[in-house]
């Protein structure tokens, strides 16, 4: 490419050096310029020499013709981001992060790169700096694929068979129903088994004192002291007092979707629903998020695990996720 550009630029400066001398004079300059539809004035003229006539000797040889040239073409292709370019690509996983099925050593196998799965590199020839931007988003795309493909997606972890509450349902029904499930929250469904809200113990708890109100005012109303007698007034169904418009995931929902609703919501379960009728078929806990991160051994779930034997900027992102999921936790 060089040698050809060369020849071009030779034959160019024959032409314009008019009297055959091999060198470029102010008025030999001053005339190309005016034939290629520039009229440029004493000054700028001057500058122009100046910038090409490096020994100073008042004239342009085809050497220093050449190198203005090129150094003119240069600072256009700049502009214009066509410069060859070697890119340096550096990855590294970072620690703290469950990424089990990248392997940056894998990625960057195109560009000639090695290293381990969680620690690559590579160098890479370009064509021009443009280039550049389409090469990231190329590894970049590639680095999403290779992290989703096996990544966990909810029907894998969540918590099912689960209890589910009849919208019908009121008070003592729901409390016996947390008296036999191990969660803080169970979804509301209608006779179809779809979704229609949720109840914790904080919903519950405000429905159980009202309805102890209505029990004394009504034995007030009935001429006892509002503090004994058997009075029966029916319970308030959950349709009324539970919690609506609740987020949910799909069972096809990926880890990494599903845990940053979880960490969003008002409480730590998300229900899971299926099929294009949205029936509710399980719940996506706490405990079942953390075990996918490996931070904690199958079974019941604890504090004292391995994580803690790790150094300090190990243990950050453990110790920010147990902080963020404890604004869940309900008083007894």
């Amino acid at each position: 490419v060089d040698a050809e550009r060369r020849k071009s630029l030779m034959n160019a400066f024959e032409k314009k050096d008019v009297d055959g001398s091999g060198y470029l004079d102010s008025q030999e300059i001053k005339s190309a310029l005016k034939s290629g539809g520039v009229v440029a004035s004493e000054e700028l003229v001057d500058n122009l020499m100046e910038e090409m006539d490096k020994n100073r000797d008042g004239r342009v040889d085809f050497e220093e013709f050449f190198a203005f040239a090129k150094k003119l073409q240069l600072q256009i292709d700049i502009e214009e981001g066509k410069v060859p370019a070697t890119m340096i690509l550096i990855g590294r996983a970072k620690a703290g992060f469950h990424l089990k099925s990248v392997n940056l050593a894998k990625l960057f196998e195109e560009f000639g790169g090695g290293g381990h799965a969680k620690a690559a590199s590579a160098t890479t020839r370009l064509a021009d700096f443009s280039e550049g931007k389409a090469v990231l988003q190329r590894t970049l795309d590639k680095l999403i694929v290779s992290a989703q493909i096996q990544q966990p997606i909810v029907r894998d972890f969540m918590t099912s068979p689960v209890l589910v509450v009849n919208q019908d349902m009121v008070e003592t029904d729901v409390e016996e129903l947390f008296q036999r499930s191990s969660v803080r929250a169970l979804p509301v469904v209608n006779e179809k088994e779809q979704l229609v809200g949720m109840v914790t113990y904080k919903e519950l708890a405000a429905a159980q004192t009202r309805y102890a109100n209505k029990v004394k005012k009504k034995q007030k109303q009935m001429g006892g002291d509002g503090q004994g007698g058997d009075v029966m007034i029916a319970g308030t169904k959950v349709k009324a007092w539970m919690l609506q418009h609740v987020r949910t995931v799909a069972t096809k929902t990926t880890l990494s979707d599903a845990e940053k609703i979880l960490l969003e919501g008002d409480f730590g379960v998300i229900p899971v629903v299926d099929g294009e009728d949205e029936v509710v078929v399980g719940l996506i806990t706490r405990t079942d998020l953390l075990r996918q991160h490996q931070y904690y051994d199958s079974g019941t779930l604890h504090y004292n695990n391995k994580a803690f034997a790790d150094r300090i900027a190990d243990r950050k992102p453990l110790v920010e996720l147990r902080k963020k999921l404890k604004e869940f936790d309900l008083e007894e």
